[in-house]
């Protein structure tokens, strides 16, 4: 429990401040509506009182410089093993651009750079994003021919409108044959660095379309062209297309982000706490084209795999939440004990930065979608809410109905030192670029380097805002689901204008095993009543799972009582569930095929032959009606069977 100090009351201060001042202002706006030197008068002054109550934390969050937290480099650099910028947590200060940084910790970071020149920076820290070059294609949604990623510099300067993706550099699939996935849990890869565990459950790279491009391709294809989109509204409402001109600093390159968990365990009780790890981070990290101005970028994550259709963004929740899954919370204790306040259904979460050249800690806000009038009854003094809710931020949107994005904030409020959310800009100078480099300025010019203020870097975490939760011990559960990354024209996260985007990208979406394939078996009881089965021989293609068998649909979904195989069934049809999860997974697909024992039943008429003396003659025996092959017999006298 952290403790309530000064700082942490000024923030709730501020919080009453602000819904004060917009009644004070309303109030007396119209008291001297008669006025218009004096309603300019209390306007201004209205606005001088906001000001000074909101310089110290216009966001209402405590945010901190650069940090190493869980392991990873929250500081404005991409590489790992290496700080280029100070940081205050652990407190550390390199020598200035252009120096060498420093080998640090072994911290991880976004990309590796262990060998070559001019710089490198050897350790055990690891590089999130993968680095290979190897049979990944990138394809654009305006059709043209994909990209073999095989030579991404070679691509990028022949086409600096080149966009590509690249994901996790190690994967469940490692284990077992990189030594540096030591165990997978709940389907991710368990990654020692540093001497300690941290499970790597999603992370993405992608490099964005430009609105300078060249010639035969100069436009921006994920850009917003209506003028009129904003956060609030309705996704399906957005009016997406292509982009011929823009501001610089709207224009997106690199988006980056990160899911890790710290002490990976298999969860002791799923039914009340589905997490495979203590806590839970993201870190993000974005480079926009222009190097001055303010910036305003947000992360928005979706509990869906959204996708890009015919100029259209889709699949990002449900039509009758205003087109994204909102939050909702427990109004009664729940069948495993969950304490009321607690949440039923997780959300869409909206993370917004604004910066200028002036600052190193970008200004982040941290934003929910919820109904109204579960954001009017919330209870920011439940004993298991997840967080507080900002009074006066509810905003809706164009066909968003009843639904809109609302301001969060810490229900235990953090102090200097012990923030929740780190951020970084690279204030002080340029540094290394992505493998591939990156694009700056007017003409989208190839750079190795991030300029001085093109790069913006922050890690929050998300436990201290209960946003870790799945809301469902459904082990198929998302953690989250898909990202995307916009840029805005001006500050407020809800009702500027929108402005370029990258993505939408998968991101913390848990996907299942593929289903195996399966046929019926049949088999004759012999007369005994059963028939024994290997069950094996009833799947086809298990789909690369690990597969158990199950006599109910309930015990499959669970991993319950699990049948041996070769057995014995009695005549008669049963139904038999296949379950498949991939290693290391609780996530399973559930299939079923019949099993079919046929009882066989003799029922033979016959007239008997006899011979006459010792003649020659033939016997003809034939059979007929009922199925199988039969078998006879002849008996002569008292004597054995011959078949």
């Amino acid at each position: 429990m952290k403790k309530i100090t000064i700082l942490s009351k000024l923030k709730v201060w501020q919080q009453y401040c602000q819904t004060f001042s917009c009644r004070f202002k309303a109030g007396f706006s119209g008291f001297f509506e008669t006025s218009r030197f004096t309603k300019r008068l209390v306007f201004y002054a209205t606005l001088l009182l906001l000001g000074i109550v909101f310089t110290t934390n216009t966001y209402g969050q405590l945010v901190g410089e650069g940090a190493v937290k869980a392991n990873f480099g929250v500081e404005a650099d991409a590489y790992a093993n290496f700080i280029g910028f100070s940081i205050i947590s652990p407190n550390y200060t390199p020598p200035p651009p252009p120096g060498p940084g420093t080998d640090f910790l072994n911290t991880d970071d976004w990309f590796e750079k262990k060998s070559g020149l001019p710089v490198f920076w050897p350790g055990s820290g690891k590089g999130v994003i993968d680095q290979s070059n190897l049979g990944i294609l990138a394809s654009d949604p305006a059709g043209t021919v994909p990209y073999d990623l095989g030579n991404i510099m070679q691509n990028i300067m022949d086409n600096n409108n080149y966009s590509f993706e690249k994901r996790q550099s190690l994967t469940a699939a490692d284990s077992g044959s990189n030594p540096d996935v030591k165990d997978v849990i709940a389907g991710f890869p368990v990654v020692e660095t540093n001497g300690v565990n941290y499970l790597w459950l999603d992370a993405v790279y992608g490099r964005d379309y430009n609105v300078v491009g060249i010639t035969g391709d100069a436009a921006d294809k994920t850009w917003f062209t209506s003028g009129a989109d904003k956060n609030a509204d309705n996704p399906s409402s957005w009016t997406l297309g292509v982009g011929a001109g823009g501001p610089q600093k709207d224009d997106i390159i690199d988006v980056m982000a990160h899911l890790r968990g710290t002490e990976p365990q298999a969860p002791e009780n799923p039914e009340l706490d589905d997490r495979p790890f203590e806590e839970l981070w993201a870190f993000a990290a974005a480079t926009l084209r222009s190097t001055s101005g303010s910036k305003h970028i947000d992360f928005e994550f979706f509990r869906t795999l959204a996708t890009i259709e015919n100029n259209k963004i889709v699949n990002t929740g449900p039509v009758e939440q205003g087109g994204r899954n909102a939050f909702t919370f427990r109004t009664e204790v729940g069948p495993q004990g969950e304490f009321v306040g607690s949440v039923l259904d997780p959300g869409c979460i909206l993370v917004s930065i604004d910066y200028s050249g002036g600052g190193r800690s970008p200004g982040v806000e941290i934003r929910v979608w919820m109904e109204e009038s579960v954001f009017n009854s919330f209870d920011n003094n439940a004993p298991d809410r997840p967080f507080n809710v900002v009074a006066g931020t509810f905003v809706k949107g164009t066909d968003s109905g009843n639904f809109g994005y609302v301001q969060i904030a810490e229900k235990d409020p953090g102090v200097a030192g012990d923030e929740s959310i780190f951020g970084r800009v690279n204030v002080e100078g340029s540094t290394l670029g992505t493998p591939w480099g990156t694009l700056e300025g007017p003409k989208a010019d190839f750079s190795s380097e991030y300029l001085t203020l093109q790069h913006v870097e922050i890690g929050i975490n998300l436990t201290t805002y209960g946003l870790d939760r799945r809301g469902s011990e459904n082990p198929c559960a998302n953690v989250l689901g898909s990202l995307l990354v916009k840029t805005r024209s001006s500050g407020g996260s809800v009702t500027s204008e929108l402005k370029d985007f990258s993505g939408p990208y998968q991101f913390g979406f848990v996907i299942p095993p593929p289903e195996p394939a399966v046929k019926n078996l049949t088999a004759c009881d012999a007369g005994s009543g059963t028939a024994t089965f290997d069950l094996n021989n009833g799947v086809t293609n298990n789909g690369g799972g690990n597969i158990s068998f199950h006599l109910s649909q309930d015990d499959a979904e669970k991993g319950l009582n699990a049948l041996l195989s070769p057995d014995a069934y009695p005549s008669g049809d049963d139904t038999i569930y296949v379950r498949s999860v991939l290693p290391g997974s609780l996530c399973a697909a559930v299939v079923s095929f019949d099993i079919t024992v046929n009882t066989v039943t003799l029922a033979a008429s016959h007239t008997n032959v006899s011979c006459n003396g010792e003649a020659d003659g033939t016997l003809t025996v034939d059979s007929f009606s009922g199925t199988g092959t039969p078998t006879f017999y002849l008996k002569k006298d008292a004597g054995a069977f011959v078949e």
